[in-house]
């Protein structure tokens, strides 16, 4: 006998972090942006479906609003004060490094 791996794939896209990244080492954030826009309203459900901005300063883990944000903000709304705003790709980025996080604690609670 001998060792072996069974390697599966369950994303909804070919899209990997990895694609914005190279993006952003040659400095071209036209296509970032279009990149993003089409993640948003191609493989995501729409701008609307991406979570809004947490409240407070700090997060806890345990509190409702940060396991389940809030969503349904308009495409192009700005949140927050003036000085720290965020907008729809920030929103976008959000909800990516959320879903990245839930993938690698299931991982971690499953596998070794």
């Amino acid at each position: 006998m001998e060792p072996g791996a069974i390697v599966t794939r369950f994303a909804q896209s070919w899209l990997r972090i990895g694609t914005f990244d190279l993006q952003r080492s040659r400095g071209n954030r036209k296509l970032i942006r279009q990149l993003a826009t089409y993640v948003a309203e191609e493989v995501f459900p729409g701008w609307t479906s991406l979570p809004a901005r947490l409240t407070g300063d700090k997060i806890d883990m345990h509190d409702k609003e940060a396991i389940n944000p809030s969503r349904d903000v308009p495409k192009d709304e700005l949140q927050g004060p003036d000085d720290v705003n965020e907008n729809r790709f920030a929103r976008m980025y959000r909800e990516v490094v959320r879903r990245n996080a839930k993938t690698v604690a299931a991982w971690q609670a499953y596998g070794e």
